[in-house]
């Protein structure tokens, strides 16, 4: 992902968040919104905004900021995981390189893959070392990596509850004998989800996204929020173990999975 994951929440009248300005629906990329707000912010934009919907709650704005966070203002959940890093680290949709950067501080041997162009041209001029323009589920790296880092909703990737197979399968090719993956995610039932499916029969935690910015709209994109005890069994299912590491009153976790011995 470029942000393969975002917490916020939203739906509405995209009109009532921007004012007076018109709206423009796209059928680009989900992401191009926050591709160009991403530009934006590292030219100059200071005050850059997006604004992020959803079919589950009320709209939300999301300042650009916020990926361009520093050591200080990282979350514990990213704090335990850097934490958590081993050898060589993959950073899956690493948007700006926020984690990289630090962990290449450390002394870590990153590689930051992204989708976005305008996130691939941050990150290089920001001085992340290894920066590769991507796909978690088509990359085919030389070597395998110690750590893959699927962080900011790392389970968003999946899309759906039956996208997790896939998603788990994929990571197999990519983490050493002995490596981890570390992914977070957000247990909705501490937000006060009660019943596992929604009104339409899916799963709680499988919601619908879009992007805005500037009055330029995405295309509408899944993304999965699972409650650690069904990840852990769709992870036994698929060769992995999971343990999690930290969760905060929320519902937000991480999560740390290795490989089952065969």
């Amino acid at each position: 992902m470029p942000t393969e994951g975002l917490r916020t929440l939203g739906r509405g009248d995209p009109a009532e968040s921007n004012g007076a300005e018109q709206v423009t629906e796209s059928t680009d990329s989900p992401w191009e919104p926050l591709g160009r707000a991403l530009l934006d912010y590292h030219r100059g934009a200071a005050d850059a905004r997006i604004v992020v919907w959803s079919d589950a709650s009320d709209p939300e704005e999301l300042p650009v900021s916020f990926f361009f966070r520093g050591e200080r203002e990282i979350s514990e959940i990213d704090r335990e995981a850097i934490a958590l890093c081993r050898g060589r680290v993959l950073d899956v949709g690493a948007t700006c390189g926020a984690l990289s950067l630090l962990l290449q501080e450390g002394g870590h041997e990153v590689t930051a893959i992204d989708r976005l162009p305008q996130a691939l041209t941050v990150m290089r001029e920001r001085g992340v070392e290894d920066v590769r323009e991507a796909d978690l589920f088509t990359f085919r790296p030389a070597e395998r990596f110690d750590t893959v880092l699927l962080l900011m909703n790392g389970t968003a990737l999946a899309g759906t509850l039956p996208g997790l197979d896939q998603l788990l399968t994929v990571l197999h090719d990519l983490v050493s004998p002995g490596g981890t993956v570390l992914v977070d995610s957000t247990d909705l039932r501490k937000r006060g989800a009660t019943d596992p499916t929604r009104d339409d029969g899916r799963y709680m935690g499988e919601i619908e996204y879009q992007l805005e910015y500037l009055g330029h709209r995405g295309s509408p994109f899944p993304q999965l929020f699972v409650d650690p005890d069904t990840l852990r069994e769709c992870a036994h299912e698929n060769g992995w173990d999971l343990t999690v590491a930290y969760q905060e009153d929320s519902g937000s976790y991480l999560g740390v999975l290795t490989r089952v011995a065969l």
